[in-house]
């Protein structure tokens, strides 16, 4: 449905993806160790609204953390999406990997194209 903002489809967040967004944004350094790093907001932001631009083709991720302060996007099919604020990468079932050089938190819109794209390519 479009958003009050724009006139591009944003989906709606599932209840379950809305509370592991919050938790992750609860994270503090250190939270899986010595040295862990939590994702930043304006990285959370980013994937939240990259989420929300995937077309109702692609089916709501799943979302997690890693230590380094990237956040995944996984999906039942084998694919994962690793997102840090100044790169992408995808991981298929096969586990050939891509990196793609960009500005996550600059360019949401940019990245929810290349996830749909890739998920269609699988």
């Amino acid at each position: 449905m479009p958003n009050s903002n724009s006139d591009q489809w944003q989906r709606q967040l599932s209840g379950e993806w809305q509370q592991r967004a919050t938790a992750l944004a609860a994270l503090e350094p250190g939270w899986d160790g010595e040295g862990s790093a939590a994702p930043s907001a304006d990285l959370l932001a980013a994937v939240s609204t990259l989420v929300r631009q995937l077309p109702e083709s692609v089916p709501e991720p799943c979302l997690y953390a890693e230590a380094d302060g990237c956040v995944n996007l996984a999906w039942p099919s084998g694919l994962l999406v690793c997102l840090a604020e100044d790169y992408m990468l995808w991981v298929d079932g096969s586990a050939a990997a891509v990196l793609i050089d960009l500005d996550v938190v600059a360019n949401p819109s940019v990245c929810a194209a290349q996830v749909a794209q890739i998920y269609k390519s699988q």
